[in-house]
């Protein structure tokens, strides 16, 4: 029987686990904590930390006896050396570990980008607060100061003074290790994802997310599919990208800025976040490309039945909002999540817990993600679920 390995078990990705067992695969799924939701779908589980790469080629080693391993996947960047030291192991096509480790340093990621005259923003890496400094005059004002490796939104800034601000701003992405300075594109922020197929690139489908206010960079609601006049130039830029870091076997996406043109922010070897992939684009237009990537790992063919849109239809997911406290009371959940239209309700925090000021996805309290023919609809399922999801905070 043919088995995949997914790292991480977490209840938005749980729709990548159902995937795989209705294709006939046998599921394991490896995750930090016991309690995870995926492990509960699985087939087997075993507890590993996603980023732990030796626990992850010992357990592939170890079920190749009993199975025939097609892979392992994960949807996230911490899981993504794993992946692609396991896949090398197995034999499997997927991005080389040498342009997987290239991709998630941001900072060089910008320099081959530019040297391949590819359209990216000015970006510094600094090492102190006065480089920061003098970075920030160089990237211009305003300007966005991140860690050069995390996601999730985790320790980005809008700066825009440099006396009231880069200091707040540089403590809070050093946490995460080196720090980015880099120069601020408006527009519309847009998310695109492509698979590589024996080296022929596929498109997966253009999100438009939308952020909140400064000083954080945190989204806060997306829509499926993105209305952008040139969807083909999204993913021509994509493609191109990605064939300059190397990434040209498996999932891949980038966070864009659109505003008289493309500009790419983000690049990574994998599909965009559980929100968006599992949650809405399936949905909205039909494509599913975790289940084409899926299938292709276990017959060696795409079926490219997976990334053929539906002629109408749009997906949103939004952010669940609260005042800061505590959570006294949560009702309705279950009765919320049988609305139909309704294709998750994710919830981070449980009653009793604080709920604080948010700055990035690992701190907000929820999402929900619906799906229906038009905004309109959209509109009507969010007030039916937020008129019978109660949480009470004091």
């Amino acid at each position: 029987m043919k088995a995949i390995i997914i790292i991480g078990g977490g209840d938005l990705g749980l729709n990548t686990v159902i995937w795989a067992k209705e294709l006939g695969l046998f599921t394991v799924v490896t995750d930090i904590s016991p309690e995870a939701p995926g492990i509960k779908e699985a087939d087997s589980w075993t507890i590993i930390s996603g980023d732990d790469i030796e626990a992850q080629i010992n357990l592939a080693v170890s079920l190749g006896e009993w199975y025939d391993v097609v892979g392992v996947y994960c949807a996230n960047d911490f899981g993504l050396l794993p992946v692609a030291h396991v896949n090398q192991l197995l034999k499997v096509p997927s991005h080389p570990v040498k342009a997987v480790a290239l991709a998630l340093d941001k900072s060089r990621t910008y320099q081959i980008l530019r040297a391949h005259n590819l359209p990216v923003p000015k970006s510094f890496k600094v090492s102190s607060l006065a480089e920061a400094k003098g970075a920030f005059i160089r990237a211009g004002v305003p300007a966005i100061v991140k860690p050069a490796d995390s996601s999730g939104s985790q320790g980005v800034s809008f700066v825009e003074s440099l006396d009231d601000l880069i200091l707040v701003a540089y403590e809070r992405a050093c946490r995460f290790g080196e720090v980015l300075v880099q120069e601020y594109i408006g527009g519309r922020s847009i998310d695109v994802n492509g698979l590589f197929i024996e080296g022929k690139f596929y498109g997966c489908g253009v999100l438009e997310k939308f952020i909140s206010d400064p000083p954080y960079c945190l989204p806060m609601r997306g829509i499926d599919p993105a209305h952008v006049p040139e969807p083909k130039e999204a993913y021509r830029l994509l493609e191109m990208s990605c064939r300059a870091l190397g990434i040209t076997e498996g999932p891949v996406c980038a966070d864009m800025k659109l505003n008289d043109m493309f500009t790419i922010l983000e690049v990574s070897p994998r599909f965009h976040g559980d929100f968006t992939t599992s949650n809405t684009l399936p949905f909205a237009t039909g494509i599913n490309p975790v289940k084409a990537y899926f299938k292709y790992l276990m017959t060696g063919k795409l079926d490219k039945s997976y990334l053929k849109p539906f002629p109408h239809g749009m997906a949103e997911w939004r952010v669940i909002q609260l005042p800061q406290g505590i959570i006294k009371k949560i009702s309705g959940l279950e009765e919320a999540r049988k609305i139909k239209g309704v294709s998750k309700i994710w919830l981070r925090v449980k009653e009793g817990d604080p709920v604080g000021n948010y700055s990035n996805t690992m701190e907000i309290p929820g999402a929900v993600c619906v799906y229906g023919k038009d905004g309109e609809a959209i509109e009507r399922i969010y007030h039916r679920v937020f008129s019978t999801l109660k949480m009470e905070v004091e």
